[in-house]
């Protein structure tokens, strides 16, 4: 996997292309999905 550099005053390297087979990134990704707020259902 190659990292894309993003310019700043410090050197800031960041990998955009996260492997689907990393399954503590999965399980992340689903409970975000689950916690996250909805403004339609949760504000009155």
């Amino acid at each position: 996997m190659s990292l894309e550099e993003i310019v700043t005053p410090l050197k800031t390297l960041w990998k955009f292309d996260y492997e689907t087979n990393v399954k503590a990134l999965r399980d992340l990704y689903e409970m975000a999905k689950k916690e996250q707020w909805n403004a339609a259902s949760d504000i009155p």
